[in-house]
């Protein structure tokens, strides 16, 4: 038996996706990766795959689709905004083996086995975006009801892949993380206008000072060695010094002071353009050593990925990616 509201047919696709469609624009209708003609049609989808389309995307995998999927497909050919953290859903013609378009991040995952041997035979159906999330569907495994199994591979935070018994499984539960963040007040609007959720602003009766971060100051052991790792590692500049410390910045936002002394116990944290699991290589060829990562956690703006580093003292530096 099918678990409960997860879709099969295409008019049941239909009905569930308009529904998301519509709970999700009228809570991000200011979302500026959507196209007009989505927000018109309030529809986060795309016109149907023909039965042609799918039927000569089954003959270049050799495979045929499970149920779900396919009547997914011949529902909307591809999908915006399917989860928080999966930006596109590919239409047919871009769907393919995981081990062919990712065979690079299989390398990278290559020290756990047993991960690799599951979703290596997978299908994969989404574009990863700036999280790193992978959706995924098993040919090897499949239940009494033609469908394969559904994997949601979140890579970024090194956690195992999450099963689900079906894609429209997966869907649901996406939605159900949406209604989930709707009825937490994590996404609340009134008039466009994005607001904290209820009881999430302390009361203070206080009188509380208006301050900007202004500088961090930096205890290093060898003031140049630090200069230097952080000038050539992260682009920040010297813009001032004397006997005692040299102040680096970063554009007009981040001013560091580095002094000599006792060194070692500071954590600094830089947000970063590219994703940080496309960071790996390029650091490693500069011989910066990863001490972990890429790690999920909370970062003063809400959730991230980061990577952990040390610099020439043992500070703790963390290149990340918010997940907004």
């Amino acid at each position: 038996m099918r678990p409960m509201n997860v879709p099969v047919t295409p008019p049941e696709w239909r009905e569930f996706l308009s529904a998301y469609s519509d709970e999700y624009l009228r809570l991000e209708d200011d979302d500026e990766d959507l196209e007009p003609a989505q927000r018109e049609n309030r529809w986060l989808g795309y016109e149907p795959a023909t039965a042609e389309a799918v039927r000569e995307a089954e003959v270049r995998l050799g495979v045929a689709l499970p149920p779900e999927y396919r009547n997914f497909l011949l529902t909307s050919n591809g999908w915006r905004n399917i989860d928080p953290e999966v930006e596109e859903l590919f239409p047919v013609d871009e769907i393919g083996w995981f081990a062919d378009l990712e065979a690079e991040l299989l390398s990278w995952w290559d020290h756990d086995k047993e991960v690799v041997a599951q979703v290596k035979p997978c299908l994969l159906v989404s574009a990863p975006g700036s999280c790193a999330v992978y959706w995924l569907l098993d040919p090897t495994t499949i239940g009494p009801d033609g469908e394969w199994a559904a994997y949601e591979w979140a890579t970024g935070d090194g956690s195992l892949p999450a099963s689900y018994p079906s894609f429209g499984a997966l869907v649901a539960s996406a939605r159900k993380v949406f209604e989930n963040w709707k009825a937490e007040g994590s996404i609340v609007k009134d008039s466009g206008e994005r607001k904290p959720a209820a009881g999430s602003v302390p009361e203070d009766s206080g009188v509380r000072l208006s301050a900007q971060f202004d500088h961090l100051a930096l205890t290093v052991a060898d003031r140049a060695a630090s200069v230097a790792f952080y000038t050539s590692l992260l682009g920040m500049e010297a813009a001032a010094s004397d006997d005692r410390n040299t102040m680096l910045t970063l554009g007009d936002r981040i001013h560091l002071r580095v002094s000599e002394g006792t060194p070692g116990n500071t954590e600094l944290c830089f947000v970063v353009d590219d994703p940080v699991l496309l960071l790996i290589d390029r650091l490693r060829e500069r011989g910066v050593k990863i001490e972990a990562g890429p790690i999920s956690e909370i970062g003063a703006r809400g959730p991230m990925y980061s990577l952990h580093l040390r610099d020439p003292d043992r500070n703790l530096v963390k290149l990340c990616n918010y997940l907004d």
